[in-house]
C-alpha cells in the first residue's frame, strides 16, 4: 500500500506519517527531509551543476534510513540532524525547487530511496502530486498558519513571541513562493482527502486510520 501525505510546513505531516508507517510497520519516508539534505549538500559544496550533484551522491552517497521510530539523512557518513531544520536550509531548499532542473533531481533521488519497498509512508509538500502521484491514499493536512509556526518554533526550541513571528514570516512567505511557482507548485492534490490537525494530533491521526486498513 500506498500512502502519500502532504501540507504545509508545520502541519504535523511528519509526525502523523510516523505513527501511520510504525503502526503498519510500513518504511517512511520524509521527501522534505531529503530535499532539505540536498540543498545542504549543494550549498555546502560548491555544486553549480546537475552532474556535479550526480557525482557527489554517488562517489560519497546520501544515505536516508528509518529504523521504525525516527528517520535521519547522512552524507559523507555525517549524520546531518536538526542542522536540516534551520531557516537557511529552508530558505536554500525553497530556491532551489523553484528550479526544475534541481527539484527534478531531487523528485529523483526520493524516488530512488522509494525502490524496493511495497508498503510505504511518504510525507512532503509535494507527496501527493509529483513524488508519489499513484499512492493509494492521499491526505492533506490542514492547520492554521499561526498554529503551524507554533509547532515549529517548539519543534526548533525557540520560546519567544518574537522567535514566533519570524517563523510565521518564513513559512507564510515559503508557501507564497512555492504556490506561485512555474511549475509543480504546491497545491492540495485533486484526489487528496482533506484532514484538520488544528486539534490534537491523534484527532487527526484517528480521521486518517478511518479511511484506510492498517
Amino acid at each position: 500500500m500506498k500512502i502519500a501525505i502532504t501540507g504545509p510546513a508545520g502541519s504535523g505531516k511528519g509526525a502523523i506519517s510516523r505513527a501511520i508507517a510504525s503502526r503498519a510497520g510500513f518504511y517512511y519516508v520524509d521527501a522534505g527531509l531529503v530535499f532539505r539534505a540536498i540543498a545542504w549538500l549543494i550549498s555546502n559544496n560548491d555544486l553549480r551543476t546537475v552532474g556535479q550533484l550526480r557525482n557527489e551522491v554517488c562517489e560519497y552517497g546520501l544515505c536516508y534510513s528509518w529504523d521504525g521510530v525516527t528517520s535521519s539523512v547522512s552524507i559523507h557518513g555525517k549524520c546531518l540532524g536538526d542542522i536540516l531544520l534551520g531557516s537557511d536550509v529552508s530558505r536554500i531548499t525553497a530556491e532551489l525547487a523553484s528550479s526544475q532542473r534541481w527539484f527534478t533531481e531531487m523528485k529523483t533521488t526520493v524516488e530512488s530511496i522509494l525502490i524496493g519497498h511495497k508498503d510505504v509512508v511518504v510525507d512532503g509538500r509535494n507527496a501527493g502530486t509529483s513524488v508519489l502521484p499513484d499512492a493509494d491514499f492521499i491526505f492533506y493536512i490542514e492547520v492554521n498558519s499561526k498554529v503551524r509556526a507554533q509547532r515549529r518554533a517548539k519543534q526548533l526550541g525557540m520560546t519567544s513571541r518574537e522567535d514566533q513571528e519570524k517563523i510565521l514570516r518564513e513559512i507564510v512567505g515559503r508557501d507564497c513562493v512555492d504556490a506561485d511557482r512555474k511549475f509543480e507548485a504546491y497545491t492540495v492534490p485533486k484526489s487528496a482527502i482533506v484532514v484538520s490537525n488544528d486539534g490534537t494530533l491523534q484527532a487527526c491521526l484517528d480521521a486518517i486510520l478511518d479511511n484506510i486498513s492498517v
